[in-house]
């Protein structure tokens, strides 16, 4: 779109608008030629006077002041030795920034770590028992394994069998070249540990190893701990701790397997001493399993389901020394497949060695060993006294001292009449004549018996040991002390536990609900079912292996509903028994309960008889503390139904 041109005619008034920079441009009048010439000569003039600046920046410093020219400075070129030392450092440098680059990455995504090693085997094991370690290794890191060198350090105690790979060194060390990325190994080991009761058996493996295009070495380590339940049978001693010099006496070594026993050969090593010698060791009649096979060392063969006896006769020639007491060390050692024998217990025989000529021998129950005995139990004493010299003595006194809090001692009875005084019975001549004079060769016996105090007489934080030893001196006073070398042996008897099994059959329970369906008292031909209660009670010590034994009369059947406090009941068809089996019994836990059904469907011969349910029920129990089994049954029961005043049943047969 283009502008309209003014129409003619028009003017257009300029000064109306004001002056503008533009109209005094027009106005000003123009340079004439000598200004003109002197602007030139001016601005020449400053160009100069610049240059003439510039050269004088030259001669002087930058301060201002005028250059030293008088001195001068030589700038050395720099040389070779300096162009290489600073590319040796450069170069240096460099690498070590590439190699930490390098490691940097690599490592960010190689854990050497990563590798798994597991190692097990079993927690518990019989002696001589064979088992298995595992180790199980695995490759979870990102690059290959080189050199793995896999080393076992076993318990002391252990028999290495063999392994699914060959071992490279020692049985205990495998090498492997190369573990790919995720390649896995497993090793299995078989062997057997030798051990006593208890002992801990610590396996270590360590496996060393390169990751590839890696210079240093990685190790892993783990264990693992077995423990020896037991040697797989119990040893008990019979001998005379106190023994007279040059006197002949035996010591009786009786070895009981247990169930699963797996060492049946082993041998008895006895630690020679210069005052005792041994008489060539003897079998008790029936047992060939015990063979001497030198002066100190006895070959034992365990039988599978009965004691191995060794009666062992030996004879002290002197006393080594003022002290009365002597100890005689003897282990058992087992022979490993490589023929060496390995010790796995260690005990000591304990003599108190004495020069008196009356030998005294305490018995117990017909025994001279510490044993285990039951609450109520009558405890059957004997004295035997022998003059070993050549001598008369008169005016003996001899005493039986028995200490413990669970001696029933108005239970006393003796076979000749003494005198009871505080813890102790003495005999002099004025109650058995044959003590005012004993002969060169003489003997004699006296006997007493009292019984143990019953379980509602238990005190607590009373022991439960009961002491017994005899002891003599000359003279009619008598004279007890304990230290003295005219004493017998001294047997330790130890209470059990006060285990308890109580049986209940109800039909009606204590809250006289129904929990027996069927007539009562019973039909012909129609089922009765009764509920039958087991309470198991332990206050004393702990207990393992708890058992109870039932047996159903032919004409009883099995009606389940069972139902258990602690372990487990079932019942076995092959045996007609009802089963209750509890591993532990804690003396925490001081009653545990079961209960289950049988049924009952009588005959036409039945009528009018009273039917036993119940022959009694058996419990077994090892005493922790006094290492015996403690067995103990309950009464037969009918039905009458003893136990169920709310039934009032005759218990015929309609």
């Amino acid at each position: 779109m283009t502008s309209e041109p003014p129409s003619e005619g028009k003017k257009i008034d300029l000064s109306a608008a004001g002056e503008s920079s533009l109209s005094e441009f027009v106005r000003r009048r123009l340079p004439s030629e000598k200004e003109v010439e002197a602007f030139e000569g001016y601005v020449e003039q400053e160009n100069k006077e610049e240059e003439i600046k510039e050269s004088l920046n030259e001669i002087y410093n930058g301060t201002g002041q005028e250059t030293d020219i008088k001195r001068l400075e030589r700038r050395k070129k720099r040389g070779f030795l300096f162009w290489f030392f600073s590319f040796l450092i450069f170069s240096f440098i460099a690498a070590s920034a590439a190699y930490s680059a390098y490691y940097y990455i690599f490592t960010a995504t190689v854990d050497a770590s990563a590798l798994e090693l597991r190692f097990f085997g079993r927690e518990t094991v019989r002696a001589a028992e064979e088992f298995n370690y595992e180790i199980y290794l695995k490759n979870n890191t990102n690059s290959p394994l080189l050199d793995g060198r896999l080393e076992v350090a076993y318990p002391e105690n252990y028999i290495f069998y063999d392994a699914s790979r060959p071992p490279a060194e020692k049985k205990s060390i495998w090498l492997f070249a190369r573990l790919g990325v995720g390649e896995e190994i497993n090793l299995r080991i078989r062997g057997a540990l030798i051990d006593a009761a208890n002992g801990k058996n610590v396996a270590n493996a360590a496996f060393t190893y390169h990751l590839e295009n890696f210079s240093s070495e990685f190790k892993k380590e783990t264990s693992w701990v077995s423990t020896v339940s037991g040697p797989g049978f119990t040893t008990k001693l019979d001998y005379l701790a106190n023994i007279l010099v040059n006197d002949k006496n035996e010591v009786k070594f009786i070895f009981s397997p247990e169930p699963d026993n797996r060492l049946s050969a082993f041998r008895l090593v006895i630690s020679p001493a210069e005052n005792i010698s041994f008489d060539p060791a003897k079998s008790l009649p029936g047992d060939k399993n015990a063979v001497s096979a030198g002066a100190d060392i006895w070959l034992i063969n365990l039988a599978a389901d009965t004691d191995t006896s060794l009666l062992l006769p030996l004879t002290f020639t002197k006393k080594l020394n003022a002290q009365t007491e002597q100890e005689v060390p003897f282990r058992f050692e087992y022979e490993d497949p490589d023929g060496k024998w390995r010790p796995f217990y260690r005990d000591q025989l304990k003599f108190a060695i004495m020069k008196n000529d009356l030998n005294m021998v305490l018995l117990l129950n017909g025994s001279r060993a510490n044993q285990a005995v039951d609450f109520g139990q009558d405890l059957h004493y004997a004295v035997s006294y022998a003059n070993k010299g050549e001598s008369e003595l008169k005016d003996v006194v001899i005493m039986a001292v028995l200490n413990g809090e669970y001696l029933d001692w108005a239970s006393l009875e003796t076979s000749s009449p003494g005198k009871e005084k505080g813890n102790f019975i003495s005999w002099s001549k004025s109650e058995l004549p044959a003590l005012a004079a004993i002969g060169a060769g003489h003997e004699g016996v006296i006997d007493f018996s009292l019984k143990v105090k019953t379980e509602d007489q238990i005190k607590p934080g009373v022991s439960h040991s009961l002491e017994a030893y005899a002891q003599f001196n000359i003279g009619e006073q008598p004279k007890v002390d304990i230290n003295a070398e005219n004493r017998s042996n001294v047997i330790i008897a130890t209470v059990n536990s006060d285990l308890k099994l109580q049986e209940e059959i109800r039909y009606f329970n204590a809250d006289n609900i129904a929990v027996g369906t069927g007539p009562l008292p019973p039909r012909v031909g129609e089922q009765t079912t009764f509920k039958v209660y087991w309470t198991i009670k332990n206050n004393l010590h702990d207990l393992t292996n708890i058992k109870v034994n039932f047996k159903l009369p032919l004409h009883m059947e099995w009606a389940e509903h069972e139902r258990t406090s602690a372990g487990n009941i079932y019942y076995q068809p092959e045996e007609r028994a009802v089963i209750w089996e509890i591993s532990r019994l804690p003396v925490a836990i001081f009653r545990s309960d079961a209960e289950f059904s049988l049924s009952l469907t009588p005959t036409a011969e039945n009528l009018g008889k009273i039917i036993v349910i119940s022959n009694g029920a058996k419990i077994s129990a090892l005493d922790n503390e006094t290492n015996q089994v403690i067995e103990k049954s309950t009464k037969p029961k009918t039905t009458k139904l003893e136990d169920d005043s709310i039934a009032q049943t005759d218990g015929l047969i309609r």
